[in-house]
């Protein structure tokens, strides 16, 4: 079975443990040379931060990719430190689980809730955001660049107003997996997922699976049986 084989490979993989600022961290260490770490929230038990990091083409150690949490945060302590800037005004992308949920935001979309549709792609495993409406832009002048980033904003055709002011359609796509699903081999659902938008946020909620949540509260027992080093301790238990 899918969830059992994704379950024995995360019981195979070495981990250390640290407690450190409110949060239980896990480093796992995968037979084929992967590393994931993990951050917890101690109280809740909710997952705060996923990183995954695979060997480079030269055997040492690559970057760290953010699958869960906010790319714009450093990795702190013995797991390395990397801080990703993104503009103040670029769509922000970023996942943010709840204990029920899985869960992503987009920074930066003025646009309201009915502007946007939010799809479930079977076929190619994936989610789907689309404007549903090509808004237009209104820039300060000719030449000027519009609030957004245009790798993720597409842009349409550029009318110039008799003032010089210029306008610029835009409408946002962006198209992302659920690599938990894909770990555990289980399908997309159009059912579970749902979303808001608020404060210039879009909100984008899926629905964990059954299968997922009973896996999951196993997994938490297991990794509250390691032994975690506190921050001031020096090395991190090791199991």
């Amino acid at each position: 079975m899918a969830v059992q084989s994704w379950l024995h490979r995360l019981r195979a993989a070495g981990k250390t443990a640290l407690l450190q600022d409110g949060k239980r961290k896990i480093h796992y260490q995968f037979e084929d040379g992967k590393e994931m770490a993990e951050e917890y929230d101690v109280k809740t038990g909710q997952l705060v931060s996923r990183r995954w990091r695979e060997k480079n083409t030269l055997g040492g150690s690559g970057k760290w990719q953010v699958e869960v949490g906010d790319p714009s945060l450093p990795l702190p302590g013995p797991l390395e430190s990397e801080l990703i800037k993104e503009s103040s005004s670029n769509p922000v992308f970023m996942r943010k689980d709840t204990l029920t949920s899985f869960q992503w935001r987009i920074r930066n979309l003025p646009y309201p809730k009915d502007v946007y549709s939010v799809t479930v792609e079977k076929e190619q495993r994936c989610c789907v955001i689309r404007t549903t409406n090509k808004k237009s832009v209104v820039l300060l002048a000719k030449n000027s660049l519009c609030l957004g980033n245009l790798s993720s904003f597409k842009d349409g055709k550029t009318q110039f107003s008799g003032n010089g002011l210029q306008s610029r359609r835009l409408w946002y796509y962006k198209k992302f997996p659920i690599p938990d699903l894909d770990r555990y081999q289980l399908p997309l659902d159009a059912a579970a997922l749902s979303f808001t938008h608020t404060n210039n946020t879009l909100i984008i909620t899926y629905q964990k699976p059954k299968e997922i949540l009973a896996a999951e509260e196993e997994l938490q027992k297991e990794l509250k049986k390691i032994k975690a080093a506190n921050s001031g301790d020096g090395d991190c238990k090791i199991q």
